[in-house]
């Protein structure tokens, strides 16, 4: 050993053995914080848009969102509550916003609970997409059936208001079922992961039809078909309210209303027999 050495003819393993080393280290480190910097990243962006469950879901399968922008088949719900304009008026702010906040609360944990996305709050009404950023076959029924338990937690909520001595609220929800670009929209300094397209803005117009018909829940010829396709329209009591013209469309367009489940019904008159 000692003839190698003072020849020079020995060889250091341990350094490239320790370079190696560091490098993997580097490598495993740079690994390790680029992914949770994507997670967090994720977690950020969709904590206030979906339930704890569906950005679990996202984090486990990160493919499933394209945030650069793609089509996708999505039914979209817009809810507003009746009349608010004139009850918040004359009221003290602090009250307004307290009761705004509650019906907001428990319509926003239904709309979770139903796997659906809240694209944002409008004032005293709210917008929700089914379908994305986890794609749902079945994404026409889960709004469906949102909408439904809505009005349900409403009527509860009136009883809870009126035993307060507190005004009650009605709301109306409408809902259309088509294909939107999904993705981050916006500017650099601020961007929103939303939807867009003609089937966003029929929803809209839906929602604000049920006055004049004198209805909670609208629902489009596209949404009824949604339902069909996937053979869940059984499930719901639909009847039709006609075609009717809607601005931005060249030909009216059928439109349907719900008035409970199908199975509820059938239960109901079984026990009645």
């Amino acid at each position: 050993p000692h003839f190698w050495y003072r020849n020079h003819y020995w060889l250091n393993l341990a350094a490239p053995a320790l370079s190696v080393s560091m490098t993997y280290l580097g490598i495993t480190i740079e690994g390790y914080v680029r992914t949770e910097l994507d997670r967090r990243k994720t977690k950020a962006l969709f904590g206030r848009y979906v339930s704890p469950a569906v950005v679990e879901q996202l984090l486990a399968n990160p493919d499933q969102v394209k945030l650069g922008g793609v089509r996708q088949e999505v039914t979209v719900m817009f809810s507003d509550i009746r009349g608010f304009t004139a009850y918040s008026e004359g009221r003290p702010p602090e009250e307004v916003v307290q009761r705004l906040n509650e019906y907001m609360t428990e319509m926003t944990a239904i709309i979770f609970r139903h796997g659906g996305m809240l694209d944002k709050y409008l004032g005293d009404g709210l917008m929700a997409v089914f379908g994305a950023p986890i794609p749902y076959p079945d994404h026409a029924r889960r709004a469906l059936a949102a909408s439904l338990e809505m009005q349900k937690r409403l009527e509860e909520l009136n009883q809870i208001w009126i035993a307060r001595g507190e005004k009650t609220f009605k709301s109306g929800v409408g809902l259309n079922s088509g294909s939107v670009i999904v993705g981050n929209i916006g500017s650099p300094e601020r961007m929103d992961y939303t939807v867009i397209g003609e089937d966003v803005n029929l929803a809209s117009r839906l929602e604000g039809m049920n006055k004049e018909f004198g209805t909670s829940i609208i629902l489009s010829d596209r949404t009824l078909r949604s339902l069909e396709a996937t053979g869940a329209a059984a499930a719901f009591r639909i009847r039709s309210l006609g075609a009717v013209p809607v601005r931005g469309f060249e030909e009216p367009v059928p439109i349907y209303t719900v008035d409970g489940w199908a199975a509820q019904e059938a239960a109901a008159v079984s026990q009645e027999a």
